[in-house]
């Protein structure tokens, strides 16, 4: 209330802020209430700018009646994110490598700061009630119409960026909702503070609204607006501050997610950048790739969803076809890209390891490479086998696994192979030891063991009596442990047979039924070893696991 002072004010919008966040309902009671509230302050501080200009106002009073305004903005926003379908509160998910990791029937609940319509739902506080998307539009559009254009162009960089920052709580379908006129507007103010403002936090601001923007690839479809975000993130990757330089690699990193799903999609020629714009955004990401280390994190995400869709086989069939001639790539850039993931790995923190173990299996699964005739791939795996062994870090390790588990055949390893095949069994050893770095990784140690049990099934699926005679003898010295390993499994495969399947859902993308998929890996895996055993005539062994192999059957 206006009769109350200033400062309890300010202390009662934070309370509210909390209320919202951590009670969505709220957000229906206090809506008309708390946005006649920074009505009032807006109108209110308009008035008393202009009395300062002429009078002059005692600063600690203006300063404070500057923070209760943009503590009623944050109430604002905190309401938006409620009624726009908003989840969480952490960073776009690193954790969970949709389109690569394939086992694990537990999902991490690592959400995001906004809710792209292709990003998996996370069970939350906003889904205990039901939504109604028409209702988050119209205060979306109330918002838009009386209270963004005075704080955007607010005298306060404070104002102007908590203002901004109400953006970054847009959801996809409430997005695509808004009229025309409104979504120009979202991303026309962004782009302008971006490019215009002289505060590095309003330029923060506007580069994170622009990166949750750029996470839907429906905006790809613009005949402009992908050309004019390119530009603002290319302009604040040079601002000198570092927080600004951040948040402008991680919308670049969400740009390049939302090409690489368009670019993937059975009718790419359908909002895909040209070369040219392709070309910009593979040299700003190695720009980024060298700086410090959270924007090198960010950078190295680019330079993996990059990798993930460029065409870099010249020869390819489909060169020819203008749907696809967009996507084909420098074979230098793929040398430079291909090192400058090197070089962040070996020089980079725990996160930006992990974010090259991602990229690397991004670059993988790009079908135009040849992988064993790239000269490159022998240190990748090399570097991959060095992370998933002595990496102090279970997410790195699981990382790495995950990446030794893309390639699709056996050529694709090439003579990394025997390395990768002894790399992946000492550590199913190590892990069976119980051994545990750090309580931090305690959280952790299932995933791994369930990650590096599907890349090793993977590559045993894999071995032959062809393979070289050191990695035969190998296996014939590790055969006791690999069978009571692969009895492990049929145990755990024979409960689960004999168990009612559990509540918990498995997503598709990060796990898979173990009676069907899972099984027939693991058959895949003891019929190669039991070719192993009996070319190199081991008889005693090879009748082990041909009963391995026939209880399979059963």
């Amino acid at each position: 209330e206006q009769e109350i002072h200033v400062s309890v004010r300010f202390g009662a919008l934070q309370v509210l802020r909390s209320a919202v966040h951590n009670y969505p309902s709220c957000a229906n009671i206090i809506w008309a209430k708390v946005q006649y509230i920074v009505l009032d302050l807006l109108q209110m501080q308009s008035l008393e700018d202009q009395r300062d200009a002429n009078f002059g106002l005692p600063k600690e009073e203006s300063s404070i009646k500057g923070r209760c305004l943009v503590a009623a903005i944050k109430v604002i926003d905190e309401c938006l994110r409620v009624s726009s379908g908003f989840k969480g509160t952490d960073d776009l998910k690193e954790y969970r490598l949709q389109d690569i990791q394939q086992i694990s029937d537990c999902t991490i609940n690592k959400t995001i700061k906004s809710a792209p319509h292709f990003e998996t739902d996370v069970p939350g506080p906003s889904q205990n009630f039901t939504l109604d998307i028409t209702l988050g539009t119209n205060r979306w559009i109330e918002v838009i119409e009386r209270l963004l254009p005075q704080g955007l162009s607010h005298g306060s960089a404070t104002v102007r960026t908590a203002s901004l920052t109400c953006f970054a709580g847009m959801t996809y379908d409430v997005f695509f909702s808004l009229p025309e006129n409104k979504r120009d507007y979202v991303t026309s103010s962004s782009i302008h503070a971006a490019l215009s403002d002289t505060a590095p936090a309003v330029r923060s601001a506007a580069c994170r609204a622009i990166g949750i923007v750029a996470c839907f690839p429906s905006i790809l479809s613009s005949p402009s607006l992908p050309g004019k975000f390119i530009d603002a993130i290319e302009f604040n990757t040079r601002n000198s501050s570092t927080p600004v330089r951040i948040t402008a690699s991680w919308a670049l990193a969400n740009l390049c997610s939302s090409i690489r799903f368009r670019a993937l999609d059975t009718n790419p020629s359908a909002g895909v950048l040209d070369k040219s714009a392709i070309s910009l955004l593979v040299e700003i990401a190695l720009r980024l790739a060298k700086d410090g280390e959270k924007v090198k994190s960010n950078a190295v995400r680019a330079l993996g969803y990059l990798l993930r869709f460029i065409r870099f086989n010249n020869h390819s069939d489909t060169v020819d076809d203008p749907s696809n001639s967009v996507l084909c790539g420098d074979p230098v850039w793929l040398e430079r890209m291909v090192h400058a993931l090197m070089s962040c790995v070996t020089t980079g923190n725990v996160k930006v390891q992990w974010n090259v173990c991602h990229a690397l299996s991004n670059l993988f699964m790009n079908d135009t490479l040849r992988l064993p005739d790239m000269p490159w791939a022998s240190s990748v795996y090399s570097i991959l086998l060095l992370l998933l062994r002595d990496s102090n870090n279970y997410k790195i390790r699981m990382h790495a696994a995950v990446a030794l588990a893309v390639p699709v055949s056996r050529l694709d390893y090439g003579s990394s192979f025997p390395d990768v095949v002894r790399g992946i069994e000492h550590v199913l050893e190590s892990l069976s030891s119980n051994s545990l770095s750090s309580p931090s990784n305690f959280k952790h140690k299932g995933n791994l063991e369930k990650q590096v049990t599907f890349t090793a099934l993977h590559l045993f699926s894999f071995v032959s009596p062809k393979d070289d005679q050191s990695l035969r003898d190998f296996l014939i010295k590790k055969a006791s442990f690999l069978e009571d390993w692969l009895k492990s499994l049929f145990s755990l495969f024979n409960n689960v047979e004999d168990q009612p399947l559990a509540n918990e859902a498995i997503n598709d993308e990060d796990g898979f039924s173990p009676n069907v998929a899972q099984k027939a890996m693991l058959s895949s895996a003891v019929k190669s070893l039991l070719d192993i055993y009996t070319s190199e005539n081991q008889h005693t062994v090879a009748q082990r696991f041909e009963q391995l192999a026939r209880s399979l059957e059963l």
